[in-house]
């Protein structure tokens, strides 16, 4: 019966030394956004070459789905990236999501979550979004925006409704209660969400950390530029560079996190074929001191 009423699967709680706890105090509410921002400009020109010849076999995988890859990885690999603040403690969730965030129309956002993308290839993760954006695209209203909560908040006074999403975050997150039971779906932002912001033309964007959403983090896409870069043979060459930002909720991850996350994403991304199948060997962990290797910033 209880496992019926469960909405996540916790592992144990995150050890938390005394800078974690000073965080977590510091921060006492979730709506004083506790949010950390780190950038990073990562070298593409090589995954855009390989998609292309995925292309000419029939696939139609794009960056995006590349990114949604990498990221569900490095949700795996990183517990702090799939975790909840409870009870003053950090608890990694067992599973693995990602909330793919898609344009529905010239001034409407919408979202799919994508399950176990830690799992999946590109071309999988594209197939999977091919279904569910042209669904969200063509009906008229989406799922969310037929519940009661919804058609709700429509009507509540501003001030209300933070009390309100406070409310459902305790049942759902704090005390893990099932949302079904009020019929609302389960794990509608999954554990950390995208952003291809580059696909509405912006060169460099940084979005907020979303208090009601209990996510750990945010990742933003920016448009893939030129750049000049000098050559091993002195010559300038023309490179493709994407802007990857990243917004952690600083209760649950710091700085010290940022270069091992932007590490890993960038070996997968010179390694693109093994998000298309081949497991991550012991080479491409992260290493725990592993530093930055491109232009790197944090706000």
């Amino acid at each position: 019966m209880l496992g019926k009423l469960k909405h996540f699967d916790f592992d144990r709680p995150l050890p938390a030394g005394s800078w974690r706890k000073l965080a977590i105090g510091t921060w006492r509410h979730r709506g004083q956004n506790p949010q950390a921002a780190g950038a990073r400009e990562i070298d593409v020109t090589s995954v855009l070459e390989y998609l292309e010849k995925r292309r000419m076999q029939g696939e139609n995988a794009a960056l995006m789905h590349v990114m949604a890859a990498a990221i569900g990885r490095v949700i795996r690999t990183f517990p702090e990236a799939r975790s909840v603040l409870r009870f003053g403690k950090i608890y990694p969730r067992k599973d693995v999501s990602l909330l793919v965030q898609v344009a529905v129309s010239k001034a409407k956002l919408s979202g799919v979550v994508v399950t176990c993308p830690d799992r999946k290839s590109p071309t999988e993760i594209a197939k999977e979004l091919g279904v569910f954006v042209p669904r969200l695209k063509s009906e008229k209203k989406a799922e969310y925006e037929k519940s009661l909560l919804y058609r709700g908040v429509g009507v509540m006074p501003s001030f209300f409704i933070g009390l309100v999403m406070d409310v459902l975050g305790t049942l759902f997150y704090t005390l893990n209660i099932h949302p079904r039971f009020f019929g609302l779906p389960a794990d509608p932002y999954g554990c950390m969400r995208l952003n291809n912001l580059g696909a509405l033309g912006m060169d460099d964007v940084i979005g907020p950390h979303v208090p009601w959403m209990h996510s750990p983090g945010t990742w933003l896409m920016s448009r893939v530029q030129d750049r000049l870069v000098l050559g091993s043979d002195g010559k300038y060459k023309t490179r493709k560079f994407l802007k990857l930002w990243i917004v952690f909720d600083h209760r649950i991850a710091d700085g010290f996190l940022f270069p091992r996350v932007f590490g890993l994403i960038e070996r997968l991304l010179k390694r693109p074929e093994l998000l298309w199948g081949e497991s991550l060997t012991q080479t491409d962990q992260p290493h725990p001191h592993s530093g930055p290797g491109t232009k790197s910033e944090q706000r």
